[in-house]
């Protein structure tokens, strides 16, 4: 089992402590009062707090710690399910879009449909193909054969691996072991690249009219305290908060009758899958690439993929700054559900206000029209 390290290895600790308890045995020889020895146990706790302790929680805040080094090309493998493919595929487009190269990076998900940790386990211990690997994007990569064993595509160069849970079990933490320590396991004795960074998929919950679990923001929260323990637990530096966006975006107004989801179970064309595909990018090409898509309007073309598919939710004009807010808000806090909305106005016909608006272009209005996001306060410029 990869399990964290969380042995104390500092030189400065030891040495600290070692001198504490030096001066307690003196105190307790020379000193009858409980008192002294009270104070200096007291003052230590507060000035050497436990090492261990520390690294653990700062692993539930590992998006600020920086886990990538900037570089300029990206090798992703996603092993999952169709999870992964709703998470993926506007991702190539928006990395287009961000100005970075086909050749720089290449972007593929080993999928199953409904796939858990325990299928791909039994996937690796019992030496079977893949069932499906799906090419999502970029050229820095061409599989050399048709059908891949486990093993066999960990033996590639890559720069990220990404895992995940399957929806219907995402709660279940008993369900993420012993599977999930034998493929991290797999990874670092397979992948020749000793650097890879190794990620965890937090999926979102599905809407009340699917028949499973999980639901709502019960759900939400289950699936949080579940990949807290997981990364308290395991060596995985970082974590991609796809739920996190969702089930923001589900207390907006952006929220339907499906919850932003096609069926119940998987995202929403359109302004679903661009969330997803956008919180992913924040959280792995930013760092890597040195760009970021927050503040920048969605290309024509990614607005134009799946709109002939049912049923579209439209990215527009209208909402994807309220999706990006959604996602920015995911990613500072991936463990707290907010209403983050305290500048944006959506329109309500013949609508006034004392407060200064502008439009998203930066121009002062003073009556809101029926359509169009403003902006509340100062001038704020939109590019």
């Amino acid at each position: 089992m990869m399990a964290k390290n969380t042995s104390v290895s500092s030189n400065s600790f030891i040495r600290h402590h070692t001198l504490l308890l030096i001066l307690i045995l003196f105190i307790m020889k020379t000193s009858r009062s409980f008192f002294p020895l009270f104070l200096i146990v007291s003052i230590s706790i507060i000035l050497f707090p436990s090492h261990a302790q520390k690294s653990t929680s700062s692993r539930l805040s590992s998006q600020e710690e920086g886990v990538f080094n900037r570089k300029d090309s990206l090798r992703l493998l996603c092993i999952g399910n169709s999870y992964s493919l709703d998470a993926t595929i506007y991702l190539p487009q928006m990395i287009a879009d961000a100005g970075i190269k086909n050749n720089q990076y290449c972007i593929y998900c080993a999928t199953s449909a409904g796939a858990s940790l325990a299928f791909w386990d039994s996937i690796l211990v019992n030496d079977h193909p893949i069932p499906h690997l799906y090419h999502m994007g970029g050229s820095l990569w061409s599989p050399k054969q048709k059908n891949w064993k486990i093993r066999e595509i960990l033996r590639e160069p890559w720069d990220v691996i990404i895992l995940q849970q399957a929806s219907r079990v995402s709660e279940e933490y008993e369900t993420y072991v012993p599977y999930i320590g034998n493929l991290l396991e797999a990874i670092h004795n397979e992948c020749p690249n000793k650097d890879v960074k190794i990620g965890w998929h937090m999926t979102w919950t599905h809407a009340q009219n699917h028949p499973d679990k999980p639901y709502g923001d019960t759900g939400w929260i289950n699936i949080s305290n579940t990949t807290k323990k997981l990364l308290q637990t395991y060596d995985i530096p970082f974590m991609i908060p796809s739920s996190t966006s969702i089930q923001n975006a589900r207390h907006t107004q952006l929220n339907d009758d499906l919850e932003l989801t096609r069926d119940g179970s998987h995202i929403a064309y359109g302004i679903g899958r661009y969330m997803l595909a956008l919180t992913w990018f924040e959280v792995i090409c930013q760092p890597i690439f040195g760009c970021s898509m927050i503040g920048t309007a969605p290309s024509a073309t990614l607005c134009s993929i799946d709109a002939d598919k049912e049923p579209f939710y439209a990215i527009t004009q209208d909402n994807y700054l309220i999706c990006q807010e959604c996602v920015q808000n995911a990613i500072k806090a991936p463990y707290s559900c907010s209403d983050p909305f305290t500048n944006i106005i959506m329109p309500k016909e013949n609508m006034k206000t004392e407060d200064k608006l502008f439009d998203i272009s930066g121009r002062p209005i003073f009556r809101i029209p029926n359509k169009g996001i403003y902006i509340k306060g100062k001038n704020k410029e939109i590019r």
